[in-house]
């Protein structure tokens, strides 16, 4: 009897350990600002992008690669702080990403690519609701925008 309790204790014990995960729960050495868009990033399936992570924050958007005029996303939430919005565009059309306040004001800009990367830096963006958009010819009015949100 006693050797069948001290097996359950020890198979107890063990779970206990494997479930803990094994590791130490001192974060040092964690980057919270690192923005792995798997870890701070969810999207559901309206195209709208929320990000959960600190002060430093960066956004994925692509423009559609069969090259019709619209990005795969139409909303964009952040916390203050510094943002980025990583533009990718697999299209041989032209496109890029610029952001304006709540007056019309552009506060910046992307490089116009086609088949690559880009990214806009926005430091210290405030709260608030700005639109995104594509500043190509006939791209904005053929839908090429949306809403980022920041709160």
């Amino acid at each position: 009897m006693r050797t069948k309790t001290f097996l359950t204790l020890a198979l107890i014990a063990i779970f206990a350990f494997a479930v803990s995960g094994c590791g130490d729960s001192d974060d040092e050495g964690i980057n919270t600002t690192d923005n792995n868009p798997a870890q701070s990033e969810a999207e559901d399936p309206n195209g709208e992008t929320t990000d959960s992570s600190g002060s430093d924050t960066k956004l994925s958007l692509a423009a559609n690669p069969d090259g019709e005029l619209k990005y795969n996303k139409t909303k964009l939430n952040t916390k203050p702080g510094n943002v980025t919005i990583a533009l990718t565009n697999e299209s041989s059309t032209p496109h890029d990403v610029a952001v304006r306040d709540s007056s019309d004001a552009e506060i910046g800009k992307s490089q116009t690519i086609t088949e690559s990367d880009t990214s806009l830096v926005l430091p210290d963006l405030g709260a608030g609701s700005y639109t995104f958009f594509c500043t190509l010819p006939g791209h904005e009015a053929a839908g090429m925008k949306g809403t980022l949100t920041v709160r």
